[in-house]
């Protein structure tokens, strides 16, 4: 058996886990103790709220599931989903 690194964990965590990780619900500790001082190093080319960048992941999140449980996504606004997720 060989060591499990931190790298491994990280590989295996699925989109939704940093996606609730951004999240800003209330009673979250993340806000305060994580995500203040350290968002914008987290996110270097990111210049905007947290919640923005949540409900960004959120919409990745929601398409990618779409898309992965082969649902029709012909009708929906594409451009404007990346565009949205992109910033």
């Amino acid at each position: 058996m060989r060591n499990v690194t931190a790298d491994d964990v990280v590989a295996e965590l699925q989109f939704g886990f940093w996606t609730s990780l951004l999240s800003n619900h209330r009673g979250s500790q993340y806000g305060r103790l994580l995500w203040v001082p350290t968002l914008h190093r987290s996110f270097p080319h990111y210049h905007g709220r947290r919640r923005d960048l949540h409900d960004n992941y959120e919409a990745m999140r929601l398409l990618r599931n779409r898309i992965m449980h082969h649902e029709p996504i012909h009708h929906r606004d594409l451009m404007a989903t990346t565009t949205r997720s992109t910033g």
